[in-house]
């Protein structure tokens, strides 16, 4: 849980992250021992689980109730948001059922792809990546990607990247 204040505005809101060292080892570590939220892997905001929308929930500092209602906010909606991801299966499975916010990061299907490659597990890994580059992104990832599929071993699905047209 990382809190975030925004003294401009006297607000402010939760973020949960679930750090998964197997989705980012071969291409970034931590800065330091303390993991921050650029290095969570499954990471939210409070405000979606609680309204299903994108809207951030923030609470102003001024008011004295605001401690209590982020803290039953964060027993509510935060810690069952965090308990649905004991274990690798269970991240892959939030993946695989089409829960965007799961992972909370742009290039999901490759960093779920490379933790299982990490683990091991390379059919699930290349099933996930062929579902990945079958779907447009944009056109600096798909630069990215045409460097890191041959080196990872997957220089056959080069040709299947498509960039998503605006």
């Amino acid at each position: 849980m990382v809190p975030a204040w925004s003294s401009s505005h006297g607000t402010f809101w939760v973020e949960f992250g679930v750090h998964v060292p197997e989705m980012v080892r071969r291409h970034h570590s931590p800065r330091t021992d303390w993991i921050y939220d650029y290095d969570a892997n499954a990471r939210v905001h409070l405000g979606p689980l609680m309204n299903d929308d994108e809207a951030p929930v923030e609470w102003d500092l001024a008011d004295p109730d605001a401690g209590r209602m982020a803290i039953e906010a964060v027993v509510d909606y935060g810690l069952p948001w965090l308990n649905q991801f004991p274990d690798h299966d269970s991240i892959l499975a939030a993946h695989l059922n089409g829960e965007e916010y799961a992972t909370g990061i742009p290039a999901a299907g490759l960093a779920v792809a490379v933790m299982l490659e990490d683990l091991g597990r390379e059919v699930e890994a290349r099933a996930v990546l062929e579902a990945y580059v079958d779907k447009p992104v944009l056109r600096n990832h798909a630069e990215h990607l045409r460097e890191w599929l041959p080196a990872a071993g997957h220089v056959d699905l080069v040709p299947r990247i498509t960039i998503e047209t605006e």
